[in-house]
């Protein structure tokens, strides 16, 4: 994790929220390709719509499921992973259980 020369972590409020809607997912994207730098890489995991609890529990929303009590997971298909990705490389996706 990279810091700012202020010690700061940026977009330290991103830590802990998860992005439900396709605007943030857009606003984020943008954040992320302001402060990376050059040839610098982005990880990020979700869950995915080969995932067990893809269309269990309750419907919220575009491809999100509230599950376990009031969690809502929002599951992301390889179409929307790419489309997210538009302007990077990707360099791999890998499935992981």
């Amino acid at each position: 994790m990279t810091r700012k020369s202020n010690g700061k972590i940026p977009f330290r409020r991103y830590r802990k929220c998860s992005a439900r809607r396709p605007v943030t997912l857009r606003i984020r994207r943008q954040q992320i390709r302001r402060i990376l730098k050059p040839a610098g890489l982005n990880f990020y995991t979700v869950r995915n719509t080969t995932d067990a609890h893809y269309r269990t529990g309750i419907h919220s929303g575009e491809e999100m499921w509230e599950i376990g009590g009031g969690f809502i997971v929002h599951f992301f298909s390889r179409e929307k992973i790419g489309q997210l990705a538009e302007g990077y490389e990707i360099v791999a996706i890998e499935a992981f259980e």
